[in-house]
């Protein structure tokens, strides 16, 4: 897996109180309990964490590649919800295949190619 130069910055919330940051080893951590127990393709960082506004209310958005012939989307969600358990880290999993998110991705207002653009390969 590629090193995360830095920690994610903390935001601030409409307090102004300080939101705690949710540092580079424990994205590294929630990342390779994904892998180990998903084994996706690939694994990309979204959303706030990923392009700079986090607040109070914060999750990491991560958005996960599997082969084809994988399991139902939700399933895979399910296992890896169970492998972050403990964490105490609050992560939100959008599973697509890999033809699921190719054929997404074709239409520029959606999601599926706004993350493959602009989010953060942390994995594959």
């Amino acid at each position: 897996m590629p090193p995360l130069a830095e920690p994610i910055p903390a935001g601030r919330d409409s307090r102004t109180a300080r939101v705690p940051a949710i540092e580079a080893a424990m994205i590294r951590e929630v990342t390779g309990r994904l892998v180990a127990a998903l084994a996706p393709e690939r694994v990309l960082l979204f959303g706030s964490y990923a392009w700079g506004s986090p607040d109070a209310d914060s999750d990491l958005d991560l958005y996960l590649i599997v082969a084809d012939d994988a399991e139902p989307a939700h399933r895979i969600a399910r296992r890896g919800h169970l492998a972050l358990r403990g964490l105490k880290v609050p992560v939100d999993l959008i599973v697509r295949t890999h033809s699921e998110s190719a054929r997404n991705a074709l239409a520029v207002s959606s999601l599926d190619y706004e993350v493959l653009q602009r989010g953060v390969p942390l994995y594959g």
